[in-house]
């Protein structure tokens, strides 16, 4: 069957359905799988409304019992439709039996939507007879959305009238949303009479984000008639989400009348944030003109880099023309890190030429991105610079970000380093090493040299993952370890890493780190974690310990 357009094709099924006889329509139903989607969609929930005609329940349990599509939410309206205009008492007791879960939540919202359509009133004092934790939010939805139709100022009353303030919004906000689209004003109104400030609130908010939504002129000009003050603030922020993303200009003419203060800056900063995804240079030439302080400079530094993502060279350009100062900064180091995306050594260069800012903030952040796309050309291009902060600063930084991928080639880059880089360095490139290969990178980690704890800070951080995946084999190998600063920060580690499993074996080992200071700080750590998670048990160790000094006991036990 096929009509000319979607209207006489479905009015072709509803004539054949409205004379099918009750085996008729079960032999429909069955049918019914093997069409197409299209014609299923349309004709199921006719034949389902036309079996509830005889048998109400029935019809109701099958489409319920259908898979979760849009098919099954028609059907399932259609046969309590249907069941509802016959006998809603009737319908309601059955839903009322069914087991409780997703399949009496959809029964409820087929019932209520049904019922509301010839009676919202009653629709909503069915709803309020039933236990709130079987009613959807869309439930809610549907019943208030009919009441309000038929009469806003009563659907308001019966929505203010509910006990608990999570139902009460969940009323006023169809309430709101139905009544603005009828009458925006009415709604303004009313929603201001609300003497609970969380009620006003939701009102007001859900009225004036519709209004904005339907009719953007006519909140525009209303919002001009109001008088300068918190009231017409707090009106304009509210609805510049909804206007900054349609009416751009609207919304820019409702900030200019805004007091000045704390929430005209942040509707600034929100709205360039908006503007800046169709117009970003508006929007950087826009945050400029914003009065200093955090949220302009946040404004600025955002439109910036928006702007950056399509043309990186015009807005450094700009970002640079500013007056020097946080705002600048931010900004050129956004642009100049958009850049580094497609062209990194460009964009490297260019950092350099900021003097110290640059060498310890953006190069170092253009390196790490840099290693981790094409780590031998970021290596190569490192040491092709000049002796100075910014070439170890940027070595540093990208042989960090290549021990993720490669610990070996990473180390073999290690030694280029100057020392007081390399501790670091070394400990990220053994922590990577050791999740592949321990062994191979307990080996690498002792050749290093003690100075400036360069082995110990890749003993450290070595163990951090050993000792999670092996504790025993990283117990024996710590155990072979001689005595030294090296030795003493991969027990440090390994304490506070086993302290949750083997508290006893955490303080034991803690009390063999050989510098006194170390010693003292890392069982305290282990200990004081072990009498905040178990107190009883730790408190009988401390007592009984030959391990503790007098001194260190009487400490521990003094801890409340």
């Amino acid at each position: 069957m096929r009509g000319n357009t979607e209207m006489q094709r479905n009015h072709d099924f509803y004539e054949v359905v409205r004379k099918m006889t009750p085996a008729e329509v079960s032999a429909a139903i069955a049918r019914a799988s093997s069409m197409s989607v299209r014609d299923r969609d349309a004709l199921l929930p006719m034949l389902v409304a036309r079996w509830a005609e005889t048998d109400p329940a029935a019809a109701a349990a099958y489409a319920l019992a259908l898979p979760e599509t849009v098919t099954r939410g028609a059907a399932a309206r259609a046969a309590l439709s249907a069941w509802a205009a016959a006998d809603p008492h009737a319908a309601m007791d059955w839903v009322a039996k069914l087991p409780g879960g997703k399949m009496q939540e959809n029964a409820i919202y087929g019932l209520a939507g049904a019922m509301a359509k010839n009676d919202a009133p009653a629709a909503y004092r069915y709803l309020s007879s039933l236990p709130r934790d079987i009613v959807s939010d869309n439930t809610y939805l549907v019943v208030f959305n009919e009441l309000v139709s038929a009469n806003p100022a009563a659907a308001a009353a019966q929505a203010m009238a509910l006990s608990r303030t999570p139902d009460r919004d969940r009323a006023l906000r169809p309430v709101a949303q139905r009544w603005a689209l009828i009458d925006p004003q009415g709604a303004i109104a009313w929603a201001q009479s609300i003497t609970d400030p969380a009620a006003r609130s939701t009102a007001l908010g859900s009225t004036l984000t519709t209004w904005a939504t339907n009719d953007a002129a006519g909140l525009s000009a209303w919002i001009g008639t109001l008088a300068s003050g918190a009231q017409k603030d707090h009106a304009i922020s509210t609805v510049m989400g909804t206007l900054g993303q349609g009416d751009l200009a609207a919304a820019g003419a409702l900030i200019e009348q805004m007091s000045a203060g704390a929430l005209r800056n942040q509707t600034m900063r929100d709205f360039v944030g908006q503007l800046a995804v169709s117009d970003p240079q508006s929007a950087a030439g826009y945050a400029f003109e914003m009065p200093p302080g955090e949220a302009r400079n946040q404004a600025i530094t955002n439109a910036t880099s928006r702007w950056a993502r399509n043309d990186p060279a015009a807005a450094l350009a700009w970002a640079q023309s500013l007056p020097p100062g946080d705002a600048q900064r931010s900004s050129v180091n956004e642009a100049a890190w958009m850049w580094a995306q497609n062209d990194p050594s460009g964009a490297a260069a260019f950092a350099l030429t900021l003097g110290k800012s640059g060498e310890t903030g953006l190069l170092p952040q253009i390196a790490q991105h840099w290693a981790g796309t094409d780590p031998a050309a970021a290596i190569a291009w490192g040491h092709r610079l000049p002796a100075g902060a910014g070439r170890d600063n940027f070595l540093a930084s990208a042989v960090t970000r290549m021990a993720g991928t490669d610990p070996q080639a990473a180390a073999a880059q290690l030694k280029l380093l100057p020392l007081s880089q390399q501790p670091t360095a070394a400990g990220q490139i053994a922590r990577a090493w050791a999740r592949s290969d321990p062994s191979a990178a307990a080996q690498w980690a002792a050749k290093l040299p003690e100075e400036s704890n360069v082995r110990g800070h890749a003993y450290a951080q070595m163990l951090e993952d050993w000792v999670e995946g092996d504790p025993a084999a990283a117990g024996t190998w710590l155990q072979r370890l001689p005595a030294g600063q090296s030795r003493d920060a991969a027990v440090s580690t390994f304490a506070r890493r086993v302290r949750d499993t083997d508290p006893v074996s955490a303080v034991e080992w803690a009390n063999t780190i050989s510098n006194a200071g170390e010693r003292t700080a890392s069982m305290d750590t282990v200990v004081h974690h072990w009498l905040s998670t178990n107190p009883n048990a730790a408190r009988n160790w401390i007592a009984s310990s030959r391990s503790l000094t007098e001194e260190a006991r009487a400490r521990y036990l003094e801890r409340k």
